[in-house]
């Protein structure tokens, strides 16, 4: 399951909110374009809560996920610790 958050900075009041109340967070990735927190349900299922760029933001239109576009640190955040 997974949910998009319309900004960043929702994205970051769920992230506080979730360690706040001791929810294991598996990983936060940064896409380029979107960066996602990871966690898991009380049953195990997976859960992306992820917040986008406007398209008109995003560096080009083809190959948004390669190597070159992720992991860029476009997002500053809590999770930088």
């Amino acid at each position: 399951m997974a949910w998009m958050m319309s900004s960043l900075d929702d994205l970051k009041e769920l992230y506080q909110r979730l360690k706040d109340k001791g929810v294991p967070i598996k990983r936060v990735a940064d896409h380029g374009i979107s960066i996602g927190i990871y966690l898991a349900d009380p049953d195990g299922n997976g859960i992306e809560v992820s917040y986008e760029l406007p398209r008109e933001q995003w560096p080009r239109q083809e190959r948004l996920f390669a190597d070159d576009l992720v992991e860029l640190g476009h997002f500053p955040g809590p999770w930088n610790e």
